[in-house]
């Protein structure tokens, strides 16, 4: 086997374990948000809850879950086609991966470095399958 395959290999699977534990993780928080969310905002008191802060902060977690969730089964899904050698795959993949990054990015914007670095390390996955473009049918 081949160099270059080998390390497509190597980038492919640490791809899979990131988005696998990104999903998982944001998943819990999913299941947290729906099954917590309704007891967290009858056990807060008006006093701490001025005009629905823990609703919308709920809300927002929901949200932010449900779209994690989905960016990382994309980009497992791109992942499995870009192993079967499909173009599609790149590019599904490189969208998911993308948005991904730029959440991160953004969220990472006030300077912290754990945000940064994830971001960072997205798109170096990104270049690097990008390079790999014209070996996919």
């Amino acid at each position: 086997m081949s160099r270059n395959k080998n390390l497509f290999k190597t980038f492919t699977s640490l791809a899979y374990i990131a988005n696998v534990i990104w999903a998982v993780l944001f998943s819990i928080l999913l299941i947290g948000c729906i099954l917590n969310g309704e007891a967290i905002l009858n056990a807060a008191p008006d006093s701490i809850n001025p005009e629905g802060f823990f609703g919308s902060l709920i809300a927002l977690f929901l949200v932010l879950s449900i779209v994690v969730v989905t960016l990382c089964v994309l980009s497992i899904l791109g992942l499995n086609k870009m192993r079967a050698n499909a173009r599609k795959g790149y590019f599904l993949y490189v969208i998911s991966n993308g948005v991904w990054a730029l959440l991160q990015i953004y969220i990472g914007s006030d300077g912290t470095i754990f945000y940064l670095a994830s971001g960072l390390i997205s798109i170096v996955f990104i270049f690097y399958f990008t390079v790999q473009l014209p070996k996919f049918k």
